[in-house]
C-alpha cells in the first residue's frame, strides 16, 4: 500500500464517520500513454468532496459527475475515456492513451477502516454488481461471496512484487491488493534528509529518519510525512522491520528488509 493509499483511506474513514455516502473509482485498465497506473483510486463523497486520482486530473471532473448517479442508485459503472472520445480535449485527455474506470458505491461505513487494519489484504469487487469483499484465502468479509478463483488471485497478488491490481473478466472480478509500503530508513537527520524524505514520501515510501541526536530531529530536517525516531541504528531495527528474522547488529541486516538505507550522519 502506497502512502497515498493510506491518506486516501483515512480521509474516507473520516467521511464515513460523518455519515456521508461515498463512491470509489478505480483505474481498471490503460492503453497507450496513461497518467496513472491500474489500481489508482478516486474517492467521492455525496457532498462533492473528493480525494485521490485516477488520471492525474484529466477526467476527474467527469468521474465526479458520474459518481452522483452511482451514489444515488447503487449501480456500478464502467467508464472509458480516450483520445478518440468526442470529449477528450474538453476533459483534458489528449495524451494519446485510453483508460477504463470502475465506479462503485460503498455500502459499508467501516470499509476504509477495515482496509487499513487488515493490510496486507485484497479488495475484490464484482464488476457487474459492485459487490465487495476484503480478504484472502484465510480471511474473507463483505457482501461478495468467497470464491476459489478470487482467493487464488488474492494470494498471488499479495505476494507479487510489485503488488498490482488485476481484472478477470471471466470471473467478473476486479482485485486490488493493499500491502505495506516500501520503507526508507534515513540514518542521520542532517539538512539533506529534508529534501530526500520529501521526495521519498511523494514517491510512495514510508520514511523514517533515525538519529541519536535529539537536536537534529526537527521538522526542518524532515518532510511533514516522515516519522522521526531518536535512536541509533541497531536499536531501531527490531521494531521497525516486521517479520525480522536476521541478527540486527550490523547495517547489512537492515538492507535485507528495506528498500534502502541512506546514511547521512556525516563524519
Amino acid at each position: 500500500m502506497l502512502n497515498d493509499d493510506k491518506r486516501l483511506l483515512k480521509t474516507m474513514a473520516a467521511w464515513s464517520s460523518d455519515r456521508r455516502t461515498l463512491a470509489l473509482a478505480f483505474t481498471l485498465s490503460t492503453w497507450g500513454s496513461a497518467p496513472r497506473p491500474v489500481g489508482s483510486m478516486l474517492a467521492i463523497s455525496d457532498n462533492g468532496e473528493f480525494e485521490g486520482s485516477v488520471s492525474g486530473g484529466c477526467v476527474e471532473n467527469s468521474v465526479i459527475e458520474e459518481a452522483k448517479e452511482v451514489i444515488s442508485t447503487g449501480d456500478p459503472k464502467r467508464l472509458t475515456y480516450g483520445v478518440t472520445d468526442d470529449t477528450a480535449w474538453s476533459l483534458g485527455l489528449p495524451c494519446g492513451g485510453t483508460i477504463e474506470l470502475l465506479l462503485v458505491r460503498l455500502n459499508d461505513p467501516a470499509f476504509a477502516q477495515n482496509l487499513i487494519q487488515q493490510s496486507p489484504t485484497t479488495l475484490c469487487i464484482q464488476l457487474s454488481t459492485g459487490k465487495m469483499a476484503i480478504g484472502h484465502s484465510r480471511h474473507w468479509s463483505g457482501d461478495l461471496a468467497q470464491d476459489t478463483g478470487f482467493s487464488q488471485i488474492s494470494e498471488k497478488l499479495i505476494g507479487s512484487k510489485p503488488a498490482e491490481a488485476q481484472t478477470n473478466e471471466e470471473l467478473d472480478v476486479f482485485v486490488r491488493p493493499f500491502v505495506d509500503p516500501w520503507r526508507l530508513l534515513i540514518v542521520g537527520a542532517v539538512h539533506i534528509a529534508q529534501p530526500l524524505s520529501t521526495m521519498a514520501s511523494l514517491a510512495g515510501f514510508q520514511v523514517t529518519i533515525i538519529d541519536p541526536r535529539a537536536a537534529y530531529l526537527t521538522p526542518a530536517n524532515s518532510s511533514r510525512r516522515s516519522e522521526l525516531r531518536l535512536s541509533c541504528c541497531p536499536m531501531i531495527t527490531r521494531s521497525m522491520i516486521p517479520h525480522y528474522r536476521l541478527p540486527f547488529y550490523h547495517l547489512p541486516s537492515i538492507l535485507e528488509h528495506s528498500a534502502a538505507v541512506a546514511t547521512t550522519t556525516g563524519g
